[in-house]
């Protein structure tokens, strides 16, 4: 197999700092700093993969080069920051829920409830993820020329172009991916946040109070009678009925 000479092939494998944006740059005031470690993992995890492959490159190994950045690593990279952002938020969805329920006073047999199911927390991750239909199908493209690198006979020039293309392009489909997540993760926290206003508004049923309070005043008005000796005393309670009268 042909191989480019070292400082060329290096070349092969593009920076991925520009491409990434928004993944790579600082975090702007609006975005969520919970979700800022995720975002730095993120792009740490494909800064090594692509410093991987582009050492990989420089040494003239071009098939471990495509490896270290096929289509398995780009997705295992970006299914683990969508898991993260996803765990993230379910547990900070749930931190809420028990704020509001102390300021209430809800029982914390109420808030079960509430708070989000298994099921819940998996279609939360699920919407954070949504944005992977574009990188799915730029991972495609990538794995479809990285095979035509890997198993031609000869590497061509223009199958590296085109590979380093592809490469490019993944790497701004994860910067437009994550955008998708964090306006997923806004829409979200808005949907949970309804939920958790009317735990925080809850109010504890008067209904028992109010039956209970019945019913001790009902218990007082009949003792009172039975006392007074206007009711017929049951039998239980004849020998104090009869030992309040003695002394009266």
């Amino acid at each position: 197999m042909n191989t480019a000479p070292e400082e060329s092939a290096s070349l092969l494998v593009p920076e991925l700092g520009g491409a990434l944006g928004r993944v790579a740059a600082p975090r702007t005031s609006r975005e969520d700093p919970a979700l800022d470690g995720i975002r730095i993992t993120l792009a740490t995890d494909l800064f090594v993969a692509a410093g991987e492959a582009r050492d990989l490159a420089a040494g003239g190994d071009i098939p471990s080069a495509v490896d270290a950045l096929s289509e398995a690593v780009w997705t295992g990279i970006w299914e683990r920051a969508v898991s993260a952002a996803g765990q993230d938020l379910a547990d900070r969805v749930v931190a809420e829920f028990h704020d509001a329920a102390g300021e209430s006073r809800m029982p914390r047999a109420y808030l079960t409830r509430w708070t989000p199911t298994e099921p819940e927390r998996r279609a939360i991750t699920a919407h954070l993820g949504k944005g992977t239909r574009r990188l799915g199908l730029a991972l495609e493209e990538l794995t479809a020329v990285a095979t035509r690198v890997r198993d031609d006979g000869a590497v061509g020039p223009d199958a590296l172009a085109d590979w380093t293309k592809a490469i490019d392009l993944c790497a701004r489909r994860v910067e437009a991916a994550w955008i998708e997540l964090l306006k997923a993760a806004d829409k979200e926290r808005s949907r949970w946040s309804v939920e958790v206003d009317r735990v925080r508004q809850w109010h504890r049923p008067r209904w028992p109070m109010w039956l209970l309070s019945g019913l001790l005043l009902a218990a007082a008005v009949y003792l009172g009678l039975v006392f007074g000796g206007f009711v017929e005393p049951p039998t239980f309670l004849r020998p104090w009925a009869e030992y309040w009268w003695e002394r009266l």
